[in-house]
């Protein structure tokens, strides 16, 4: 009966997940011509008021369809994606705020075209100007580095300077400048292990970063800037805005077969102080985000 036991028990156990690890991997990003793919986002986000004022929760829901086809550039693939659903609750003291989704829900049927280089890097969005159209609202939420940045966060946002095995590490250094401000994030990736995942071989890549904002005139120093969105900048300059605190955790998979990343879950805790604008009294604004990507692929009909 041991003899049996100890016979078996390898097979048992190399069913359990990849037998050998993958040394000597890039980790790059492909979107395959001739496969579509659909995204699902789902983001909690919860802001803690001084004073018993109340939290603000935030609630977003997204699934997008993405269509690659190859670029006019060499080596360059143009992905069409198309908002399929989106929605979004925003509580304000624990009250549902009217109306607080309606700019995210008219995303609902329109779409962009994100541009990747041959190693999968994001290089440049489409079709902005359709997508937000004349909905101020979604002028103030999304422009094309903050759509780089939606999509970045769902793939690698930084790649392996040279071939990595598991155990190894590599840090990376993205730079989102914003109208009002400028967001960076800093970090590590770490190739851990490779494991099975829904039947799928994997590596998995844990994430540890931190996130800085700087306010910066940058855009609205330019002729011709929104006058308004100055104004807003100098409020927020003097009010001493910035990001005191952060870390970022997450967890990706990789697919080996695919060669891109099918789950993602990220979360982020920050703090951010301000001066009262009627006090001037120090405030702590700290937030936590909680974000998880799936990506799931089907060879086109």
């Amino acid at each position: 009966m041991k003899s049996r036991i100890r016979f078996v028990l390898p097979f048992v156990l190399l069913g359990a997940g990849p037998a050998v690890a993958r040394d000597n991997q890039e980790f790059p990003v492909q979107w395959k011509v001739g496969t579509t793919y659909v995204q699902s986002m789902d983001m909690a986000q919860e802001m803690t008021m001084p004073g018993g004022q109340g939290g603000m929760q935030t609630q977003m829901t997204m699934k997008v369809r993405a269509v690659p086809q190859k670029g006019s550039k060499e080596g360059a693939t143009e992905v069409t994606m198309t908002y399929d659903s989106a929605d979004m609750t925003l509580k304000m003291g624990g009250n549902e705020v009217p109306g607080g989704g309606d700019a995210l829900k008219a995303l609902v049927g329109k779409h962009v075209t994100s541009v990747f280089n041959a190693d999968g890097t994001i290089v440049e969005i489409k079709d902005m100007e359709k997508l937000i159209g004349e909905d101020p609202m979604l002028a103030r939420m999304m422009n094309e580095d903050s759509m780089k940045q939606m999509v970045s966060q769902a793939s690698l946002m930084g790649k392996p300077d040279r071939p990595v095995s598991p155990g190894d590490s590599w840090t990376f250094s993205v730079e989102y400048p914003m109208p009002m401000m400028k967001l960076a994030m800093k970090g590590k990736y770490t190739y851990e292990k490779d494991e099975l995942v829904e039947g799928v071989e994997c590596a998995r890549l844990v994430l540890d970063g931190q996130l800085t904002m700087e306010t910066d005139a940058g855009d609205n120093q330019k002729e011709g800037a929104d006058p308004q969105a100055a104004q807003r900048l100098e409020m927020l300059k003097s009010m001493g805005f910035k990001v005191s605190e952060s870390a970022i955790t997450g967890v990706m998979h990789y697919d080996f077969a695919l060669a891109n990343v099918i789950k993602t879950e990220m979360d982020m805790s920050l703090t951010m102080t301000m001066k009262d604008p009627s006090t001037q009294q120090a405030m702590t604004l700290p937030m936590k985000t909680k974000v998880s990507n799936t990506l799931k692929a089907q060879a086109e009909k």
